[in-house]
């Protein structure tokens, strides 16, 4: 923990730079590296300060939903995002969604993987072909590398009968 005192001190900094800048979006993707040691109360703050971000400026979500995706955040934390990520996948400019994917599948686990499938399954479904694909890529490259995911998938195609 104390070689960590650098990174706090760091994201301490970045977050009031993410308040008082008006470039905004370096200092979004910079975040998930300064809070590599970040203790659950600074992990809070930073969605705090997210989420303020984003009540000024929505054009943020998916930088914003990208970093978060790389934070370490609790269960409870996953939880709480899990339901702004799936609202924003049909949202989304089409070039965004593979981040979104990707953060959706990256805070998933054991017990809501099924609901982050059934949500892209759903999005693939009324999306056009071209955009469907965006939809697959990162899904595929989870199945590949979380079993549980892999698993998950595999279930939800027996109870549907459709890839």
């Amino acid at each position: 923990r104390d070689k960590c005192c650098g990174e706090e001190y760091l994201l301490e900094l970045l977050l009031e730079l993410l308040s008082s800048l008006s470039l905004k979006l370096p200092v979004i993707q910079s975040i998930p590296a300064a809070a590599v040691c970040a203790t659950p109360e600074q992990i809070q703050v930073t969605l705090n300060s997210f989420r303020e971000v984003l009540q000024e400026d929505r054009g943020f979500l998916v930088p914003i939903i990208g970093s978060i995706s790389e934070l370490r955040l609790s269960d409870q934390q996953k939880g709480s995002l899990l339901s702004l990520m799936e609202g924003s996948l049909a949202l989304v400019e089409d070039s965004d969604i593979p981040t979104v994917v990707s953060a959706l599948l990256k805070v998933s686990n054991g017990s809501n993987i099924r609901k982050v499938i059934r949500s892209i399954r759903s999005e693939a479904a009324r999306v056009p072909g071209n955009l469907a694909m965006l939809l697959v890529e990162p899904l595929v490259s989870s199945l590949r590398s979380r079993t549980f995911c892999s698993r998950a998938y595999w279930k939800e195609v027996k109870e549907s009968g459709s890839l």
